[in-house]
């Protein structure tokens, strides 16, 4: 990470937006980058290619066709869902597709799996924030009803503190 902050830095360009994690064995970052030139993508494009060559990287690297809307947090009400159960396929794509068919803005999404104590069955435990929409946590689990009954997985949901607030 400090070289691609450097490289960001060494093109006149500002780090606006950042998620970074570790998958796995591999590091994962996304990042939203400013500059005021007219050859900033040129320039940034030129010397990522030179890191991903240098430091053995894989660098996806576009320009965004519009201003970007949200990048700054949220000040509406947010939930946190978590979903815990023994890891199948389907658990993501289930909890996703209730949320896209509510419109409800998913701003942070995490799975896991760990190995459940004595047993060591695999346990998947996912956790998503989202905006609410004027929704309740106990309207959020009632929505989920139908997809944890499926797929065999605890789903609850809770209220996160505003964003706004200390």
């Amino acid at each position: 990470m400090a070289d691609l902050a450097q490289c960001v830095y060494d093109c006149g360009c500002n780090l606006e937006d950042t998620a970074m994690t570790a998958l796995g064995r591999e590091f994962a970052t996304l990042v939203l980058v400013s500059g005021t030139s007219d050859s900033t993508g040129e320039t940034l494009a030129s010397a990522v290619r030179r890191l991903e060559w240098e430091r053995h990287l894989t660098v996806y690297l576009r320009p965004l066709d519009e201003a970007p809307r949200n990048a700054a947090p949220s000040d509406e009400a947010q939930l946190r869902l978590r979903a815990v159960g023994v890891d199948k396929a389907g658990i993501v794509a289930g909890v996703a597709r209730v949320l896209a068919e509510r419109e409800m803005n998913i701003r942070d999404l995490r799975g896991h799996v760990s190995p459940a104590p004595q047993s060591g069955t695999p346990i998947y435990t996912l956790s998503v924030l989202v905006d609410a929409r004027g929704t309740t946590a106990a309207e959020l689990e009632q929505f989920f009803a139908p997809v944890s009954a499926r797929l065999e997985v605890e789903i609850t949901a809770s209220a996160e503190p505003s964003p706004g607030a200390s």
